[in-house]
């Protein structure tokens, strides 16, 4: 699953991005470098950190989607989280088996 949300990902972090642009805000920078993410050391082990990490996105959309949010923020946090739920998440789930 690690190609496919990888590419979701992406694509979340960019609807975010534009979200910042429209405010004339500048967007976080990534802390991530491939000398800093997580090792892991079977296939099944990084599914279930997978795992792990997508019940952790949904909980902050569950908890961000309680604020009195403007409506492209809103849509936007919506479809993240949609794609963490329904998609991310049951497909870390099948590799951590």
């Amino acid at each position: 699953p690690f190609t496919n949300v990888l590419t979701a990902e992406q694509r979340h972090s960019t609807a975010i991005a534009a979200l910042y642009a429209r405010r004339g805000l500048a967007a976080p920078t990534n802390p991530w470098t491939l000398d800093t993410v997580p090792r892991f050391v079977t296939v099944r082990a990084a599914c279930a950190a997978g795992v792990a990490a997508e019940q952790d996105n949904i909980a902050i959309y569950d908890r961000d989607l309680t604020l009195d949010l403007p409506q492209d923020v809103r849509q936007v946090f919506e479809n993240n989280r949609a794609a963490s739920l329904f998609n991310h998440l049951p497909a870390f789930a099948r590799c951590a088996g």
